[in-house]
């Protein structure tokens, strides 16, 4: 294409954006051998040149071992190369690699570190992970919290079931207010998320906030089954047993 002789002619000027570009590229071509190694050839030059993006893709290489021998060892020491040069997702999955002990020694402290780091650069789902890490440590951690509503906030899904949860039962020094929750988790609910609805249908069948709203429940525990929620379907299928 004329976009890829472009990306072409700026990589052979020595142009990392360009190599990364067309590396990256080249790397996801399952189909060709040659030109899977045309494209390690291309992020390893940007990689020369400090381009974080490039050696972030290196390391994944290095963890799946496509295109290139697999190699935890090498993906960590590239991820921290990558994770230093501010790259968001190479400090995400640094923290992953310290938490899980991938090509380095088990290291929390480090793991969560670099979770900040990423969270600080606005990656959502580190956000989440730090929370939940935090709490670990401290379930009333007002860090973790701040963290939660900051991935919900920019939807992620987990973090937002997670915090309506902890917002309906007062959970992890949260407040607990049943309105809140509903308000968290009607948009997936009406979006046909089955674990939202499930949320839902329980909230309004049994919260001391929703008394007047018990009908409306049961038809949120309908929709949920519906939806497949095997806990949902698994108590209409009680209900109905009760009464014949």
């Amino acid at each position: 294409t004329r976009l890829e002789s472009e990306y072409a002619d700026a990589a052979t000027r020595g142009e990392a954006w360009a190599q990364t570009k067309l590396g990256k590229a080249y790397v996801a071509n399952i189909e060709d051998a040659q030109i899977q190694q045309r494209g390690v050839e291309l992020l390893s030059q940007a990689a020369e040149q400090d381009d974080a993006e490039a050696i972030y893709l290196l390391a994944m290489l290095s963890v799946t071992g496509i295109a290139v021998e697999q190699s935890n060892l090498n993906a960590f020491a590239q991820m921290k190369r990558a994770a230093e040069l501010g790259f968001a997702e190479a400090q995400f999955e640094l923290a992953a690699m310290y938490l899980e002990g991938r090509g380095t020694n088990v290291e929390r402290d480090a793991a969560i570190r670099w979770a900040r780091e990423s969270s600080a650069a606005g990656h959502i789902p580190a956000k989440y992970a730090l929370a939940m890490a935090l709490l670990e440590q401290d379930a009333s951690s007002e860090e973790a919290i701040m963290w939660l509503e900051s991935a919900a906030n920019s939807g992620h899904r987990d973090a937002l079931f997670f915090l309506a949860g902890a917002v309906a039962h007062g959970h992890f020094g949260i407040l607990k207010d049943e309105l809140r929750a509903a308000k968290l988790a009607a948009p997936l609910a009406e979006a046909g998320d089955g674990e939202f609805q499930y949320a839902l249908a329980t909230l309004y069948m049994r919260g001391e906030t929703f008394a007047g709203r018990r009908a409306e429940g049961k038809k949120w525990l309908q929709r949920a089954a519906a939806s497949g929620h095997p806990e949902a379907q698994k108590q209409l299928e009680q209900a109905k047993s009760s009464t014949q």
